[in-house]
């Protein structure tokens, strides 16, 4: 479909919110969240809505107040990350005029009529709680439209994804159809000359309408209509694949320019019958993890049903010891044998180039699978690319050469080669997992801001040498089946990364109390502090430790700033033997914790007396 609209629209679709949300909810929230952030990265222009309302204007039965989950829908899309620019909670005037206004203009061009309910006829949903005796329905000429609506399916062969999915829908085009119900009431020019009643579908589709100006603002609906793409669970694929598209042509507006279309979703936690909130089993794993899994094993083509156990898997397997683990041990040996700074690439063999080659190509299969909308692909294509740098680290063997002074700059070639191989990966998945991609970044010594990830970082080279990596732990730590289950079950808040208590690390050997005597930790004031030169982690700090002055360095600059550490009162290692780090002397260290490489001081209150010592 050809259109020249400038800004890219996705919407989810427009969630019951009289139940709580379901794990297929969040497939389709997660799908158009990840589109989204896909076409910012091509410095598209975006607009993404969703939406969850117990009903939309004039919709609710008589008499009956509807359970209302709406904070649990907002807090569940924040639980995830969710980068929407609108989200549709409630039942409001602009959505009423917008519904009179379109109402209005069917009305004009024939396609609206009023009449009561004949069931050779018409077509009345079962969920849309009205009188079926009452001469004020109005219904939308569906039949007149049959022979345009199979034109258009010819026309617009990627209108229904997936492919499952068209077929039926076609099929469902072909078959005699009825016309069906829109509305109840009185149709006036605005809400507060009109007394209607909306059928679900109807209101859903005035939803994604007035949210972009539709009714209000003609300039901005035109910058923003027909939607690139709606996503839509397999229940409701007959409102947005079948009368949507004969409904806008009606009003003379083109239809959207694809339907994405997913099956039945099931999560099973384990055995036991009660279901768990998905905020629960959000809250027992770790950020994105639910994200990825969902984009790249659940399958678009059939009814799925996603067990725990395989999240938790597919988690270990291809986040942990996968492209965390690989991003953590790069930066561990660049921060081992090259001070924690990017070496210089020299770029000389052929396994050197098929690398580079292959994260070229890997890059445009990515963008056309995407573009696609093909974001399983997408990701099948990403993991490849990671096998060929585990291939690549394989045939190298970097680990032989660290002892080996001669064979310094090969390791820098070929640790340069794999950080930046592993940068380029962690662009490709930032749209699916957006929180972890931008701490392996970091990790990788190249840190970025909301809004300056775009496609033009796949290009070889992004690493720049010199550029200080952040050693520390895996991004994703493994997971515990039995311990995320008890933590979803118990209700308990997770403990670190979702209760997993074995992601502390083990205790060192037995020491006896002999051993403990001969560590002497003093109390001590830091005076004052400064960053040694050339370095980003190390900060040279004078202490006090009552009976003498000296000079500490330490490895905290990425999380403390020397202008806040002056007066602080630590624990210092005092008879450690002096060494020198980047030229500066140390006599002693800095008592810090360590949480997933990130230090954090061990600092008394200023009643402790300088020089004390710790027992």
């Amino acid at each position: 479909m050809k259109t020249s609209n400038k800004s890219y629209y996705v919407t989810t679709p427009v969630f019951n919110a009289a139940n709580p949300p379901r794990i297929g909810q969040v497939y389709s929230s997660v799908s158009a969240d990840t589109i989204a952030r896909y076409r910012k990265m091509c410095k598209e222009r975006v607009f993404f809505l969703t939406g969850a309302v117990s009903g939309f204007h004039g919709q609710e039965p008589d008499g009956k107040g509807e359970p209302d989950y709406v904070e649990v829908f907002q807090e569940t899309w924040a639980a995830l990350n969710l980068e929407y620019d609108k989200l549709i909670t409630h039942r409001d005037e602009e959505h009423a005029d917008a519904a009179a206004k379109f109402l209005s203009l069917l009305r004009e061009k024939g396609f609206l009529y009023q009449a009561k309910f004949d069931e050779e006829k018409h077509h009345l949903s079962a969920e849309d709680p009205v009188d079926r005796n009452s001469e004020s329905l109005h219904f939308f000429k569906l039949s007149e439209l049959q022979e345009q609506l199979e034109g258009f399916y010819d026309d617009n062969p990627t209108f229904v994804i997936p492919q499952v999915s068209k077929t039926r829908i076609i099929g469902m085009s072909r078959q005699k159809l009825k016309d069906v119900w829109i509305c109840q009431g009185e149709i006036g020019e605005d809400a507060s000359s009109s007394s209607l009643r909306l059928s679900r579908w109807f209101g859903a589709l005035i939803g994604y309408l007035s949210g972009i100006g539709y009714g209000s603002d003609e300039n901005r609906f035109s910058e923003s209509w027909p939607a690139a793409v709606q996503l839509v669970g397999e229940y409701a694929i007959t409102s947005q694949a079948l009368y949507w598209p004969s409904i806008l042509m009606a009003a003379g507006i083109e239809p959207p320019r694809h339907i994405l279309v997913n099956r039945k979703l099931t999560l099973q936690v384990d055995d036991e019958d009660s279901q768990p909130s998905l905020l629960a089993v959000l809250g027992a794993l770790p950020d994105d993890v639910l994200r990825y899994v969902l984009m790249r094993y659940v399958d678009l083509e059939n009814d799925s049903i996603l067990r725990l156990e395989e999240v938790v898997e597919h988690a270990n397997t291809d986040l942990s010891k996968g492209i965390a683990g690989q991003v953590a041990r790069v930066s561990k040996m660049i921060d081992n044998f090259f001070d924690g700074r990017i070496p210089e690439p020299s770029i000389s063999s052929a396994a050197d180039k098929e690398l580079i080659r292959y994260c070229q190509e890997t890059g445009k299969l990515y963008r056309k699978h995407l573009d696609g909308l093909q974001i399983s692909k997408a990701l099948d294509s990403v993991w490849e690319l990671i096998s060929v740098v585990n291939r690549y680290l394989v045939a190298t063997e970097p680990w032989k050469m660290v002892r080996d002074a001669t064979k310094k700059e090969a390791l820098g070639n070929i640790l340069y080669n794999i950080a930046e191989s592993m940068r380029i990966i962690c662009l490709l998945l930032y749209p699916i997992l957006p929180l972890s991609s931008a701490r392996m970044l970091k990790q990788l010594g190249a840190p970025v801001k909301q809004g300056e990830i775009t496609i033009e970082g796949l290009n070889w080279g992004g690493l720049k040498p010199g550029a200080s990596i952040v050693s520390g732990e895996p991004v994703f730590p493994p997971l515990n089946l039995k311990k995320v289950v008890k933590v979803i079950r118990s209700g308990l808040e997770p403990v670190g990364e979702a209760g997993q208590e074995e992601f502390y690390e083990p205790l060192a050997d037995e020491a006896s109390i002999n051993d403990f005597a001969r560590i002497d930790m003093r109390v001590a004031r830091i005076i004052e502090a400064e960053r040694v030169p050339k370095s980003d982690k190390l900060i040279k700090m004078q202490v006090d430790l009552g009976f003498e002055k000296r000079q500490v360095v330490a490895g905290i600059g990425l999380v403390y700033d020397p202008s806040e550490l002056a007066g602080k009162i630590v624990a210092v290692v005092a008879n450690l033997k002096p060494a020198k780090l980047m030229g500066e002397v140390s006599q002693g260290m800095i008592v810090a914790a360590s949480d997933q490489g990130k230090p954090s001081l061990v600092v008394f209150d200023k009643e402790t007396r300088i020089g004390s010592r710790l027992a």
